[in-house]
């Protein structure tokens, strides 16, 4: 990665994660990037500050320039844990400059940390176990064979009623790529997974990739196996600022295809052709359902359906088999 990108504001505040925690052997660094989410954000940073652990543990803030009061909250509870909460808090907004910058401020930070292992939560979402990353760091201790760990999780409606997430987590056990891409059972506030060789991997900072939790999962994958706990240890929450709720439209869409094509390519080695396949289909049949009334579009899609998701595939767009709605969030 390349720091001369970053601003120098920027710059200081990694260097300063670094001075913090090069003197001690952190064991595990919690990423969790936030935008506009003061509604939200203390519980998150409750989550972290309750885990009770034997390794020392910081958590990495990333606070995209909110223009709420969550860069604020942020810092108090930076003033009040400075051993655990390790702020990076942007004067402009850098999701908005493109090129994966964004991603690897993240990364350069975590890496800063020196951590072993790095666990995952938005500034949305919580955790509810004090002991979560205990038992999910001891766990990848014993088992050095898989690069991470996951568990169940709960969603949070916007109504505010809490249900199961419906995820494909049926038992502890190992899953593979084929299973988290077909199902989509990994909540992101769940994983942790090992620092080495995934941070500041190229393939997280690849421009055809539109979001980065599928991505990450399959990256890990690449490099070790993944175990699923059902053990409930985190929330999700839908709210209407979330991807999911703002951008099913035609235009996310097409970035949506785009990703998808890019996935295949990159991770071929460790998907199977069907799963890739039919990925791919479901992607293009909700694109062209919302280009159906624009001729030139739809001629185009249904195009580039056939041609990536090949004739054995094309029954799947006409509906005679079931069609995953798993989309991003």
């Amino acid at each position: 990665m390349n720091h001369k990108i970053f601003s120098p504001h920027t710059q200081i505040q990694i260097d300063q994660i670094y001075n913090d925690c090069h003197s001690k052997t952190i064991k595990v660094v919690v990423a969790c990037v936030a935008y506009n989410q003061e509604p939200y954000i203390r519980e998150a940073l409750d989550g972290f500050i309750m885990q009770k652990t034997n390794f020392p543990f910081v958590v990495m803030v990333h606070d995209d320039a909110s223009t709420d009061g969550t860069a604020s909250i942020i810092q108090e509870y930076a003033d009040r844990y400075p051993e655990i909460i390790m702020p990076v808090l942007e004067k402009e907004n850098q999701y908005s400059r493109g090129d994966r910058i964004l991603s690897q401020i993240t990364h350069a930070s975590l890496k800063a940390t020196g951590a072993e292992y790095v666990a995952v939560c938005e500034g949305d979402d919580y955790w509810t176990d004090p002991l979560k990353l205990q038992k999910q760091v001891d766990f990848l201790d014993a088992h050095p064979d898989y690069s991470m760990c996951f568990h169940y999780a709960r969603i949070l409606q916007i109504d505010g009623t809490m249900k199961d997430n419906g995820c494909a987590i049926d038992s502890d056990r190992e899953y593979t790529a084929d299973e988290i891409t077909e199902n989509w059972c990994i909540p992101t506030a769940s994983v942790v997974y090992r620092a080495e060789k995934i941070l500041g991997n190229p393939i997280l900072f690849n421009k055809n990739f539109k979001y980065g939790d599928n991505v990450l999962f399959l990256t890990c994958a690449k490099y070790g196996k993944l175990f699923g706990m059902t053990e409930i240890m985190s929330v999700y929450r839908k709210n209407p600022t979330g991807i999911t709720m703002r951008l099913i439209n035609a235009p996310w869409l097409k970035l949506d295809v785009v990703h998808y094509r890019t996935l295949n390519k990159v991770f071929a080695d460790i998907l199977s052709r069907r799963v890739r396949r039919e990925a791919l289909a479901t992607r293009y049949y909700y694109l062209m359902r919302q280009v159906k009334n624009k001729p030139l579009e739809f001629i185009r899609y249904t195009a580039e359906g056939i041609w990536f998701c090949t004739p054995e595939i094309w029954k799947y767009l006409f509906g005679s088999v079931k069609r995953k709605t798993h989309l991003n969030k």
